[in-house]
């Protein structure tokens, strides 16, 4: 694996759970973290 896949598995990993802590607090939204979520995963 190259170091970008490795960054954008990682960064995509971070914002899941950042957009799955967003469901329970409003503070958090959770539509951009998601939608950044799947531009990292389809990398």
């Amino acid at each position: 694996m190259s170091i970008k896949k490795i960054i954008s598995v990682t960064v995509g990993c971070i914002c899941l759970a950042f957009g799955t802590v967003g469901v329970v607090l409003p503070v958090l939204s959770t539509v951009p973290l998601y939608l950044a979520t799947a531009f990292c995963f389809a990398k």
